[in-house]
């Protein structure tokens, strides 16, 4: 019976969606799922790299030559990661160019700048800086450079624009550039390669532009950038083909190298979070969604949030909604759990009236008298048993029915804010105030209050069912280390760790993904309240989760 009842628990909440995935797909998705795991690791590394350049740079004897260098290695490292840091050390080698007086330095400098300007949707920016530019004084070199940065941005500015009048002259210019480009590209270079393989799928020829994308992969690490945009490009034929399997493949390939890279300017997370919620796998889907989101406030171009916005909300909508259903699930099996636990017990009292009457019948005989006498000692122990065990099951039904309560309360409302939030868009939208929906995309505001908010409702929630937790903790630790809560406040982020850890969550990164920290930082907290402690580390946490016991 014991094995049933585990078996129905991990049933009813932890089966996953099976999707249609292959073997090479499913290895794949297994080795991103371990990867994602320890992702901070990859963007210390990358960190690393960053400042042992800096410590270069901050070399005295350096000449503003050796220096522009230096720069122009920091920026390549800080480009596919902070577009603010990397925009800072591009303007900081455009000062040196000005110094040096070197006006090919100057103009390769505003090149990348405009480059990466456009990339992250500072159009109007970038053409500003190209307009300075005359192409008639550059070398063989930099005018490649020019036109393709033409190229990127007038493209660019042709596909986000809303004015198809506009569009149409951007596409123009663009095109003009883009030919330009392909009169005087060798032909095995991978920028021309790179152009050939978006013409051919942009006429739908899949083949050609698949076979191109062969040559382009060739001779390239899988653990470099340039594999995982490539691989990225790819994964945009199989989609354009209806290819999903493929698709998803070639995403994984991309996100992983983009993952051992510490590269936070990808689409690839987004893109495979999308398949995930259309296959039916909403856990992957949001796991993968969020990480896109901390990605984009690592990366911090309006762009990408604007990008990310649409398909964050959907998902983590039925992420919720799925959460809902799961509660659900898990209610309707505790009171089928409490229902076999009253069999036990109507059983138990059974028992125990019929061995009354046995031992009333069986008076005369002492030695059967004295072995009901034990017989009843025994049922006696049982009896507390089941009722200690009764009381603990009415403890856990408490807590979970108020806490199944306030999470549909909260799920209630933040579907009326999520619903509310979403009419004010679409009416900015309407009236055409984008930068307004932009705004309000970039701003953390709204995060912020909601989990402030969060707080709040999990500390009354709390407290409501242990409101002496405050006080029981304090006498777990020693006298001049007792937490004094500020004026108003409830618990604190300690209290709220140990509260998580009363409810029977002790894992440090789920705890970390319900109050929004880096496990790293709830480790800390734990380790550092139990150096406090006045009783054993190994037993301070086995006693906090005796807090209230039995109290309700």
């Amino acid at each position: 019976m014991r094995n049933l009842i585990v078996f129905l628990v991990f049933f009813l909440i932890f089966v996953i969606p099976v999707s249609a995935l292959d073997k090479e797909t499913d290895s794949l998705m297994r080795v991103y799922d371990e990867l994602l795991s320890k992702y901070e690791t990859y963007i210390t590394e990358r960190h690393d790299r960053i400042d042992n350049l800096k410590f270069e740079a901050g070399k005295q004897f350096l000449t503003p030559q050796q220096l522009y260098s230096v720069n122009q290695q920091i920026y390549k490292e800080y480009r596919p990661y902070i577009s603010d840091s990397a925009i800072v050390y591009l303007k900081k080698n455009l000062a040196l160019a000005e110094i040096i007086n070197n006006i090919d330095l100057q103009i390769e400098s505003k090149l990348q700048l405009a480059y990466l300007l456009a990339s992250i949707g500072f159009y109007k920016e970038s053409v500003d800086l190209l307009d300075e530019i005359s192409e008639v004084d550059l070398t063989p070199n930099l005018l490649l450079s020019y036109y393709n940065c033409m190229e990127h941005t007038y493209g660019e500015l042709s596909y986000y624009s809303k004015d198809t009048e506009l569009s149409n002259i951007y596409r123009g210019i663009a095109d003009k550039y883009k030919n330009l480009l392909l009169n005087i590209l060798p032909q095995d270079s991978d920028l021309y390669l790179d152009i050939k393989e978006s013409d051919f799928l942009s006429i739908r020829d899949f083949k050609v532009a698949l076979e191109i994308n062969d040559k382009r992969l060739q001779g390239v690490p899988e653990n470099s950038q340039e594999y995982a945009l490539i691989a990225f490009l790819r994964s945009l034929i199989y989609k354009e083909s209806g290819d999903i399997k493929s698709r998803q493949k070639w995403l994984f390939k991309s996100a992983i190298a983009d993952l051992k890279l510490g590269i936070t300017d990808n689409a690839s997370s987004w893109e495979l979070a999308g398949i995930m919620f259309e296959l039916g796998d909403v856990n992957r889907a949001y796991q993968y969604i969020n990480y896109s989101v901390n990605n984009a406030n690592i990366f911090n171009a309006r762009l990408r949030y604007t990008q990310i916005a649409e398909g964050q909300a959907i998902i983590n909508n039925a992420y919720q909604l799925n959460k809902a259903q799961q509660e659900k699930q898990l209610r309707t099996l505790l009171m089928f759990i409490s229902l076999l636990a009253l069999l036990l017990l109507l059983s138990g009292v059974g028992i125990l009236f019929q061995n009354r009457k046995i031992s009333k019948v069986n008076k005369q005989t002492v030695k059967i008298n004295d072995q009901l006498n034990h017989l009843n000692w025994e049922l006696s122990n049982f009896n507390d048993k089941i009722k200690n065990t009764n009381a603990e099951l009415l403890e856990s039904n408490q807590v979970k029915e108020e806490y199944i309560g306030h999470f549909l309360s909260l799920c209630s409302i933040y579907i009326d804010k999520m619903d509310s939030y979403r009419k004010n868009i679409r009416k900015k939208l309407s009236v055409g105030r984008l930068e307004e929906v932009i705004d309000d995309a970039k701003s953390p505001d709204f995060i912020e209050n909601e989990l402030k908010e969060f707080y709040d409702n999990f500390d009354k929630s709390f407290l409501q069912l242990y409101p002496d937790f405050v006080s029981e903790f304090n006498d777990l630790l020693m006298d001049d280390e007792k937490i004094i809560l500020k004026k108003d406040e409830l618990l604190n982020t300690e209290l709220r760790i140990f509260a998580l850890i009363r409810l029977g969550i002790d894992n440090s990164a789920k705890i970390a993904e319900l109050l929004h920290y880096s496990s790293n930082t709830i480790y800390n907290y734990r380790a550092k309240i139990k150096n406090k402690a006045k009783v054993s580390r190994n037993d301070f946490e086995t006693m906090v989760k005796k807090i209230g016991t039995f109290t309700k």
